[in-house]
């Protein structure tokens, strides 16, 4: 049997990150005009490995459509 097991990625952006002095959670600051988080979904995503990701946010912590990313 050559089936490979799923692999799921759990992507944790649920910290406020006052530390890092933003006005957003560290995982929404942009880098050269993308979120982290989204930078870390899309390369998970291009890595042909990952089956399912699962970003881990706050309840008040994100007010966009996860799929968009």
């Amino acid at each position: 049997m050559d089936e490979r097991p799923a692999v799921a990625a759990l992507v944790l952006a649920a910290g406020r990150g006052e530390r890092l002095g933003q006005a957003v959670p560290k995982a929404f600051v942009p880098l050269a005009g993308k979120p982290l988080v989204e930078r870390s979904i899309r390369a998970l995503a291009a890595s042909g490995r990952i089956d399912r990701i699962v970003p881990v946010v706050a309840p008040d912590g994100f007010d966009g459509d996860a799929a968009s990313l």
